[in-house]
């Protein structure tokens, strides 16, 4: 055959890619340099099919000459350096890469990753349309750009090259040793992504980020089982903590398993550890010193790094990895574990300012969602705001994670802190939020997450992943520091976690019992929720909105039986008791009964402390979420509908007693509290006027004399001479 001539292709081989007429022409496997006839008819195939020039197939013919003269036998190509396996042609641009290639698809020379992983080299098409059409449409289910497709099956294309093996054959750890080729985290990671849904690599697995020198990979024990595991706890720490906390739990476990290195080096497994071991490891971390102070740590630093030691232990637990004796010793609320905490008193944080929490909730509700991320995110923050989720609970929602009849819709927690689940009733917000995510991502595949160790498809799965903990942490900080949120440093005011304690306290300002709130939140104790402080008065004086039983029952009801029962009138007061719950927790969110804001009021504005206002005052501070008092009119004193009488003059009178605060002010020298308390009086002044209709000079001497009730003078004591 005259290598410088075309060989006629027949209409069946024009259908085939080039993978597929290789087997059409019946070339095997064997390990030895394809014949000239083999090379020229493959050639045929490409100049055909319009992918090369006549010109440009010589040139390959005599790249192929020229390789066999270097390389007589395949095993001799294979063992060279890369930089020799590559021949470049002498006048044109061109190398022996397609020769390399048809080689490999042929499966005659093994694949070299630094070959094939180079760029510049045009990429043979071995894709069918079958494979190809998978991929696709596996892109557009997976919202990635249709720009990327090509690209991607490209990088299928050389991993098939290099591996000989077929598209649905691909696994992680072919992946991952391309990844060491191709430095490129976005398109691994889709690449990854896509494998799962073309079903090359199974569900359960996710895209393990390519581990860098970090301070906490820096382990010094050298058992292989400890440090395998350690890692395995790092991975998961990453996944489901938020990036200071993580830090935390990382370096305190860091610290346990090189200390056991330092003084038990002959432990083989964790299942070796005894409690001696551990009481022996606190004794010498409370006596540590501080790299920064140079001092021994505050028991509440101390007593912050056994929580996280407690938290590997039960990572070893759950995993079977330690004996009965240590399980035994690390579980329930009040274990033996816990005697070894540092006695100290607690101080309580301060409640979030109702201020601060009105601008939380507009920087969330006013969040860009342009974005399919941003989206995503905006729809996090509401969820955690709406229903005091977790962070790592919002993150694992399931794509079913509505529960409940038809009337009554509840959220259904699957896995919460201590592998417990919980069920929190839906107001319509919440529900209008998750239908419409439902449907965001109803195309998603299954995504295996750590936390709570379930291949499921997620409510808020997007490129066939779920925003870690650390993004939703950064996102939240940014919006903070763009909304003036911040200390005196710039730097956020709060966590993430603040949107969760404001539904908390919201909840108990309200007057929900305390139990009630500790099982819609999924605290273990009651103790917990001594990190929510609120006014006692002003629960007191919302008790009367809630009914304790029906909440305890409810709840009992979800936790033990569920809401299907076979008698009939169960079901229904179950129903009623669920759409009063509902009802309620929407009249919180809807701010009718807002008494914080409300006892704002009655001491910006104490016109308002009227048995029978006209209403018009209550609608503004109530309903309005631009109020802000220091802007607000004079509701009633501009009301001509307001009646009034003695009894109100009283109740005035009375409160102008209460005011003794001012003269406290002045006395301390409190200039901005006694700026407020002259200006309730002035407020005061001008209502006596023109309600009660009493002139300037009858209020000056009224309050004169109502002043001097509470502070009546007294004259010094007679001397005796």
């Amino acid at each position: 055959m005259n290598l410088l001539n075309d060989v006629e292709v027949d209409d069946k081989g024009m259908e085939l890619n080039i993978k597929e007429y290789i087997r059409y022409l019946n070339i095997d496997n064997t390990k030895l340099h394809l014949s000239e006839d083999e090379f020229n008819s493959i050639l045929s195939l490409h100049v055909a099919q319009g992918e090369m020039s006549s010109l440009t197939r010589k040139c390959n013919i005599k790249l192929y000459k020229m390789t066999i003269d270097k390389f007589p036998t395949v095993r001799a190509w294979e063992n060279a350096k890369v930089e020799d396996k590559i021949i470049y042609y002498p006048t044109y641009r061109i190398t022996n890469v397609r020769y390399y290639q048809i080689m490999l698809i042929c499966m005659r020379i093994k694949g070299d990753w630094n070959v094939i992983s180079k760029q510049g080299y045009k990429i043979p098409n071995i894709l069918t349309t079958e494979e190809k059409s998978s991929i696709f449409d596996s892109f557009k289910a997976a919202r990635y750009s249709e720009t990327g497709f090509k690209f991607i099956c490209n990088q299928f294309i050389k991993i098939m090259l290099t591996t000989g093996k077929e598209l649905y054959q691909i696994d992680e750890q072919d992946i991952y040793k391309y990844r060491e080729f191709h430095h490129d985290g976005k398109g691994n990671k889709e690449l990854f992504n896509i494998a799962k849904r073309i079903a090359s690599v199974p569900a359960i697995l996710n895209y393990k980020v390519k581990q860098i020198d970090l301070k906490e990979n820096n382990v010094e024990n050298e058992n292989m089982e400890i440090r395998n595991i350690y890692f395995d706890y790092i991975e998961r720490v990453n996944n489901t903590q938020v990036k200071s906390t993580a830090n935390d739990s990382k370096y305190v476990s860091r610290l346990f398993v090189d200390w056991l290195w330092d003084n038990y080096s002959h432990l083989q497994s964790y299942m070796e550890l005894n409690i001696d071991y551990i009481e022996e490891f606190v004794y010498w971390n409370r006596l540590r010193i501080s790299t920064v102070t140079n001092r021994i740590r505050t028991a509440t630093m101390v007593n912050g790094e056994l929580s996280k030691l407690k938290g590997f232990l039960k990572y070893l637990k759950r995993r079977e990895l330690i004996n009965y004796e240590i399980k035994v010793f690390i579980s329930g609320s009040n274990c033996d574990f816990d005697n070894l905490r540092s006695r100290s008193s607690m101080i309580r944080p301060l409640p979030v300012p109702i201020t601060d929490r009105i601008a939380i909730e507009k920087i969330i509700n006013n969040m860009d969602e342009s974005t399919g991320y941003l989206y995503i995110k905006k729809n996090m923050f509401k969820l955690m705001y709406l229903l005091a989720l977790r962070p790592s609970e919002v993150i694992s929602l399931k794509w079913d994670c509505i529960k409940g009849t038809k009337e009554i819709l509840n959220l259904h927690v699957h896995r919460a802190k201590g592998f417990k689940e919980r069920y929190i009733p839906l107001i319509l917000e919440a529900i209008d939020i998750i239908k419409e995510l439902q449907q965001f991502s109803k195309d998603a595949v299954p995504i295996y997450k750590e936390w709570d160790g379930e291949i499921a498809k997620r409510l808020f799965a997007y490129n066939d992943s779920v925003i870690n903990i650390h993004a939703l942490e950064v996102e939240f900080n940014k919006l903070l520091i763009l909304n003036g949120l911040v200390n005196i440093d710039n730097r956020p005011k709060y966590t993430l976690y603040v949107l969760r304690k404001i539904r908390i306290t919201t909840w108990l300002e309200f007057g929900i019992s305390e139990y009630t709130v500790a099982e819609l939140v999924g605290h273990g104790d009651l103790e917990s929720l001594s990190h929510y402080i609120i006014s006692k008065e002003v629960r007191i004086k919302n008790a009367s909105k809630v009914f304790y039983t029906f909440y305890d029952d409810l709840l009992i009801q979800i936790k033990e039986k569920g809401f299907y029962e076979n008698n009939d009138n169960a079901i229904e007061i179950e129903k009623d008791y669920a759409e009063e719950l509902i009802k309620d927790l929407t009249e919180i969110e809807n701010k009718n009964i807002n008494v914080v804001a409300l006892e704002m009021a009655f001491n910006q504005f104490p016109e308002l402390m009227l048995p029978l206002p006209c209403g018009n005052c209550l609608a503004l501070i109530l309903n309005d979420e631009s109020f802000e008092c220091e802007k607000m009119k004079i509701p009633c004193l501009e009301c001509s509908d307001l009646k009034v009488d003695e009894t109100h003059i009283i109740i005035f009178d009375n409160f102008i007693k209460k005011n003794k605060s001012r003269k406290l002010h002045q006395k301390e020298k409190l200039e901005g509290l006694v700026n407020r308390a002259n200006a309730i009086l002035e407020r005061l002044l001008k209502f006596y006027q023109v309600k009660f209709e009493f002139s300037k000079g009858v209020v000056d001497i009224r309050f004169k004399q109502l002043f001097n009730e509470v502070f009546p003078k007294r004259g010094r004591k007679g001397v005796k001479k």
